[in-house]
């Protein structure tokens, strides 16, 4: 039985940083794409009504996903008494109750309507959440050091997505 109770991190974040490579890979291949014609001078990306050079994508998409992969580190490492106040505070009158389902409704919608995104961000949930339970039974770390071990496999694996596709 000692076998069972001690369990090893490495194949679970070896996991994490495989879908993050991965996904670092889709979003290089994605911001390559987006390169400009030549004969554009000053070529813009326009969503909901916001326009956008075209130039100042890359960043904006790296840095939303870096700042993603440091928030989900960070929900999945932080304390599940403030989630569960969160979710009660949402159910307390029949107003919010009513709100917090029509969200979710509208939530639902996008994850099925952009089910080729939506697949991505499952798989690296996942494997966030597998890691973060073998980090929890492994060793006896701190809140933080879980979010740094977390944070850092993710994004050590989005870099290596990034130089994989840079390089092949």
């Amino acid at each position: 039985m000692p076998l069972l109770k001690k369990v090893s991190p490495w194949p679970s974040l070896g996991i994490l940083m495989a879908t993050y490579s991965a996904f670092g890979w889709y979003i290089t291949n994605f911001v390559n794409h987006l390169k400009p014609a030549p004969e554009d001078l000053d070529p813009v990306f326009s969503i909901l009504g916001w326009t956008i050079p075209v130039s100042t994508l890359p960043w904006l998409i790296w840095s939303s996903a870096i700042t993603g992969t440091l928030l989900l580190a960070a929900t999945l490492t932080s304390p599940l008494a403030n989630m569960r106040a969160l979710i009660a505070r949402s159910s307390q009158s029949e107003t919010r109750a009513f709100i917090s389902m029509l969200m979710a409704a509208v939530g639902l919608v996008f994850v099925l309507t952009w089910i080729h995104i939506t697949a991505h961000v499952l798989v690296i949930v996942a494997a966030a959440i597998l890691a973060r339970l073998d980090i929890d039974q492994g060793a006896d770390l701190t809140k933080l050091q879980d979010f740094l071990i977390l944070g850092g496999v993710s994004v050590t694996g989005l870099g290596m997505g990034w130089i994989g596709c840079q390089l092949f």
